[in-house]
């Protein structure tokens, strides 16, 4: 029996045949626009067979693969609006399976790894638009596990550092362009731990102290880009307490904002002239 449902407004949503009360057999779907968007098989009310969808606006194809009682199953394929492929690969009882292929519009390679039971697993690599190396890591079932490495797209390192299972572990740094430091510090337990030290693109300190289990913790001095001290005092449990100077950035004092504070929050006095 063939049947149409509607859209609250009335337009035509989709239709197909009915068995039973269940969708059977290929089905067609639009917009509220009237713009067709899925073309999908049914058996017994589960898709099972080829679904092919589109993008509304241009009705360029937008996926196409298969579907196994309600399960994505064997190669997908999806596009850009623009006709070009966006990425690649098979599907196993609905999940990622194998290498997968992401493709940048110019078709060069975007990303390219493997996934094992829906997870990213082995090395994984990404690039830039015009083919300089963005990124590449190890996963162990979906977790980051092993080196990591980015590159800024003239192809200068960005970060490095390691994962174990998932948690950032020892020393990470990180760069911008140009090569200035924009931090470096260690990792314990996914956590950061210990001396960390922030800078400018212009290799003028930012930041510079202690964290403890990844909250601040101890003393630390806050940089102007000019060079000039912008605060100091100490931390504890990522709170702002005892006495704090700030300064502006011609150097002169800011008063309203230096004082004592007590679990973060400023209580009294002026900061101390320096």
């Amino acid at each position: 029996m063939r049947h149409t449902e509607h859209h609250a407004s009335g337009a035509r949503a989709a239709q197909g045949r009915v068995e039973g009360g269940l969708r059977e057999g290929s089905w067609t779907f639009w917009d509220r626009h009237g713009r067709r968007r899925l073309q999908q098989e049914f058996r017994r009310g589960r898709r099972h067979g080829l679904s092919l969808s589109w993008h509304v606006r241009s009705g360029a194809r937008r996926t196409e693969g298969q579907y196994v009682e309600g399960l994505r199953e064997g190669t997908w394929t999806s596009w850009r609006a623009d006709g070009s492929v966006r990425c690649a690969g098979v599907y196993r009882r609905g999940l990622r399976e194998g290498e997968w292929r992401a493709v940048h519009a110019s078709g060069e390679v975007a990303a390219l790894g493997a996934y094992v039971a829906g997870r990213r697993h082995r090395a994984w690599r990404w690039w830039h638009k015009g083919g300089e190396l963005a990124r590449e890591a190890t996963y162990l079932h979906g977790l980051k596990h092993g080196p990591w490495r980015r590159w800024h797209r003239n192809g200068e390192p960005a970060e490095r550092g390691e994962f174990l299972s998932g948690d950032p572990v020892g020393t990470f740094e990180s760069w911008h362009v140009g090569g200035a430091s924009a931090a470096r510090g260690e990792y314990r337990m996914g956590e950061r731990s210990g001396p960390w030290r922030l800078g400018f693109a212009d290799g003028h300190p930012l930041a510079e102290g202690t964290f403890v289990d990844g909250r601040l913790e101890g003393w630390w001095v806050e940089y102007w880009d000019t060079g000039g001290k912008r605060s100091e005092g100490e931390y504890r449990a990522g709170l702002r307490q005892g006495p704090w100077n700030f300064w502006h950035a011609d150097g002169s004092p800011d008063r309203k904002r230096g004082g004592v504070y007590i679990d973060g929050e400023r209580r009294r006095g002026a900061g101390r002239d320096a």
